[in-house]
């Protein structure tokens, strides 16, 4: 992902949600050295070299961490909103802190577990 393509996501993120993008982003890219940013459908996804693994979406009310191997996560803490067969989400809008041990062991399983 170019700096432009990332810059001008960025310039879109509601400021609510801005302080949380931007330190998940920097935290996804400093869970190794096989980090790949690219947009895809609208949104910053990260990859490593064992495929994708998590995503970035922002909205008018709150910043979604998407994982794409959500459902075979350990979510003891149950922040993990979603059904399908294998995505799961967690959506920052309140009290939540982008920062909490919780969140971290989350986006460090699911850089791990990419298959």
């Amino acid at each position: 992902m170019s700096e432009f393509e990332i810059n001008a996501w960025l310039h879109k993120v509601p400021a609510p949600q801005l302080t949380t993008v931007n330190s998940l982003r920097h935290r996804i890219l400093g869970l190794g050295d096989d980090i790949k940013e690219e947009f895809k459908w609208g949104r910053p996804c990260y990859s490593n070299s064992r495929g994708p693994f998590c995503y970035l979406a922002s909205a008018k009310d709150h910043a979604t961490l998407g994982f794409e191997q959500g459902a075979g996560l350990s979510d003891p803490e149950g922040l993990l909103e979603g059904e399908g067969k294998l995505m799961r989400h967690i959506k920052f809008s309140g009290s939540l802190s982008h920062d909490s041990p919780s969140v971290v062991a989350l986006l460090e399983q699911a850089y791990k577990l990419t298959i």
